[in-house]
C-alpha cells in the first residue's frame, strides 16, 4: 500500500512540474511576442495639427505605409489623440537582409534549376 501512494504522489509532483514548466514557456512565449510586436512598430499621439502627410514627415514613414499600417480610410481625417501604428521599416529592413543572407547561404549544389527552352 505504501509503494503505490508513493508513486502516486511521484507521478503527482511529475504531473505538477511538467504543468508548470508548460505555463512558465507560454509564459515565455507570449513575452516574446510582444518583445517582436513592439519591435515591428511604435504608437504616434496624433495632435490637433496633425494630418497623415505631416505624420509621415516627422516618423520618416511614407503616408501610404501608415494608411495601409493603420487600415485608415478616405479622407483619411486624423483626430487629436488618436494613437497610430507606425511600423518601424528599420527593423522590416533587417528581416528582409536576413531572409536574403539566408538565401544566399544555401547550398548551391542542391538547388535545382530548370531551362525552359523556346518552341521551335
Amino acid at each position: 500500500m505504501r509503494k503505490i501512494i508513493l508513486i502516486l504522489s511521484i507521478l503527482l509532483c511529475t504531473s505538477s512540474c511538467i504543468r508548470s514548466k508548460l505555463i512558465n514557456s507560454t509564459d515565455s512565449i507570449e513575452e516574446e511576442y510582444n518583445t517582436r510586436l513592439a519591435e515591428q512598430y511604435k504608437i504616434y499621439e496624433v495632435l490637433a495639427t496633425d494630418t497623415i502627410v505631416s505624420v509621415a514627415k516627422k516618423t520618416n514613414v511614407s503616408a501610404s505605409i501608415i494608411i495601409k499600417y493603420n487600415s485608415l480610410k478616405k479622407p483619411y481625417l486624423l483626430k487629436a489623440g488618436e494613437m497610430l501604428k507606425i511600423p518601424n521599416i528599420q527593423s522590416q529592413e533587417e528581416d528582409l537582409i536576413d531572409a536574403v543572407d539566408s538565401l544566399e547561404g544555401m547550398d548551391k549544389t542542391s538547388s535545382r534549376h530548370i531551362q525552359i527552352s523556346p518552341k521551335t
